[in-house]
């Protein structure tokens, strides 16, 4: 097991001991009644876990000896009823509109892990096939969901922003935003996005989407398909390892939460290991798997944990434990370990040199991926003829060219 994670101030001790339901911790903290709020509001807002967070200390609040806090839990526990239902009325609606179009969809994380559970929500994430963009974002429109620019690429094009189907060769999520209820919904048409954003390598796992929805599942609460258990475990470690990670500013407690009451439901291990392995994410898995034991103490997974740990290499190993280090406290980093980090990173868990070279000899725009020329020749990828468009594509390049000169278009 990698070091484990040590805290700097009691807030933070505070804020886990709840999460953990640590029972004499907390109430030991209430009767001595020297936190800092203010720090301990910033940290449950910055690690989406504001909802959960009040939720707990509820069951604590004849310990309390401020006023104002008993309010706040008051408060953040209405406004979290009225929310869900918000979510839950507009999902109906989505769904009902995709079904009469024959848009297939997947819920992802959010409402599909804790239904039932108290989890702050900040969007709807709904996975649809590449083929349904267009379609499903219409609907969104006539429901009064408008396309917004989600993605930290710095520009799009005025084609990129008219016709949102031409980010779809490096862009794989696309926000629409509602302003009479402010609520963000997020079209995914895979997991993450192939280009621009992420230095980690999980290409091969961006071209498996496939998978993930041979084996979706249908929540009869939700009346929707949703990730199965393992596939959604996979998205979540993959989430808290690259986009929610403890090097970037974007750390959030709740991943791992998320983590953790998805292993308490029924795993399939065996299937999750071996699906793991195959799509080459293991490094990713396990310092996902392994924060969340360091945090939140995860015994269930504790074998699975020592498995994939004996799966990885010395450098994989020794950038993880680098990693594990860039946390200082639950609202900022490691400023030393964040750096060294994000320099090691694309040498030991990214594209590296390879990838320098590539763009440098622009690899992949004068030999796109087969989905890009599926996109851009409309030939199935998976057709014989699609090899055809490689001997094509030059010339498509030469036209380009040539009319950007001519008619400056």
């Amino acid at each position: 097991m990698s070091q484990n994670i040590i805290l700097k101030n009691k807030e933070d001790d505070f804020i886990l001991s709840l999460i953990n339901n640590n029972s004499n911790k907390i109430i030991d903290y209430l009767e001595k009644d020297d936190l800092n709020w203010k720090y301990i509001n910033v940290a449950i807002t910055k690690n989406k876990i504001r909802i959960l967070f009040s939720h707990i200390l509820s069951s604590y609040i004849s310990k309390i000896k401020q006023d104002h806090i008993k309010k706040y839990i008051k408060k953040s526990l209405i406004e979290y009823d009225i929310n869900k239902k918000i979510y839950l009325n507009e999902l109906n609606s989505i769904k009902q509109k995709f079904l009469d179009e024959n848009i297939d969809f997947i819920l992802l994380k959010g409402l599909a892990i804790t239904y039932k559970g108290y989890r702050d929500f900040g969007d709807l994430d709904i996975l649809i096939k590449e083929k349904d963009l267009l379609s499903a974002s219409e609907i969104l429109n006539e429901l009064n969901y408008y396309y917004i620019k989600i993605s930290p690429k710095n520009s799009l094009s005025k084609k990129e922003l008219n016709d949102i189907t031409k980010q779809l060769h490096w862009n794989n999520e696309f926000g629409f935003y509602n302003k009479d209820n402010m609520l963000l919904i997020e079209l995914h048409t895979n997991l993450f996005q192939k280009k621009y954003i992420y230095v980690e390598n999980i290409l091969f796992l961006l071209n498996k989407i496939d998978m993930f929805w041979n084996n979706k599942i249908f929540d009869k609460d939700l009346q929707c398909f949703k990730l199965s258990n393992e596939d959604l475990l996979i998205l979540l470690c993959l989430h808290a390892a690259i986009k929610r990670a403890l090097y970037t500013d974007n750390f959030a407690l709740r991943g791992l939460i998320d983590i953790k009451q998805v292993i308490s439901k029924k795993i399939d291990w065996d299937y999750f290991t071996e699906a793991v392995v195959s799509l080459k994410i293991t490094p990713y898995v396990y310092f996902s798997l392994q924060l969340t034991e360091q945090f939140l103490s995860i015994n269930d997974a504790n074998d699975i944990i020592l498995f994939l740990k004996n799966k990885l290499g010395k450098k994989e190993q020794f950038i993880i434990n680098i990693h594990n280090k860039c946390f200082y406290s639950l609202i900022k980093g490691s400023i030393i370990y964040t750096k060294l980090y994000k320099f090691l990173l694309p040498f030991v868990l990214g594209k590296g040199i390879l990838n320098i070279i590539k763009t440098l000899l622009f690899i992949d725009y004068l030999f796109p991926t087969k989905l890009r020329m599926e996109q851009i020749y409309k030939i199935k990828k998976n057709s014989p003829f699609i090899y055809l468009t490689y001997l094509i594509n030059p010339f498509r390049w030469i036209y380009l060219l040539l009319r950007r000169i001519v008619f400056k278009i």
